[in-house]
């Protein structure tokens, strides 16, 4: 019963904010200032959020014509995936949940490519952003997929700043 207890107080946490993101995730799809708190929410929070709950709110962003928000949570959302994938691999018998990413990032894809060459300031400011940019990985954190085991902790970000840095570059050549 103690032990019950104890494993109870020490998953609340998780779950309040597992609860609170869905219904933030849920303001996406409301009236303007209600998109507009929950991107602020998701800015604010964007070191601890799966990558696809920062592409919902990249959409969302361009939508309500926040660019430059939209381009680092875009941008965000690709590094963390990249990420994501090679710390949680997706078991082969279940790639298809790959496409959910890959839809995702091809439908904004455009916007931002052309938002990035077209606006050198805001090129500039996206990499800024996402160059003071890292991540968290609360414990029972979850990328979204069905995966074969972490095959590494975050205690070395290396990787992470090795993709991080890879976009970044990208960023700056267009």
């Amino acid at each position: 019963m103690k032990r019950t207890i104890v494993l109870l107080l020490l998953l609340l946490p998780a779950i309040a904010a597992a609860e609170r993101l869905a219904d933030v995730m849920d303001n996406l799809d409301g009236s303007r200032t209600e998109q507009t708190q929950a991107i602020d929410w998701m800015l604010e929070h964007a070191d601890t959020l799966p990558p696809m709950a920062l592409v919902a709110a990249a959409n969302s962003a361009f939508k309500i014509e926040r660019t430059t928000d939209g381009l680092f949570l875009y941008c965000a959302f690709t590094i963390r995936s990249l990420y994501e994938l090679e710390r949680f691999p997706i078991d082969e018998t279940k790639r298809e949940q790959l496409q959910a990413l890959f839809v995702s990032r091809m439908m904004l894809e455009g916007s931002v490519k052309q938002a990035l060459q077209y606006y050198r300031s805001w090129n500039q400011e996206t990499v800024d952003r996402l160059t003071s940019w890292t991540i968290v990985v609360p414990d029972n954190y979850e990328p979204g997929w069905e995966h074969i085991g972490e095959q590494f902790t975050d205690d070395d970000l290396s990787i992470f700043n090795e993709i991080k840095n890879r976009n970044i570059s990208k960023i700056q050549a267009m």
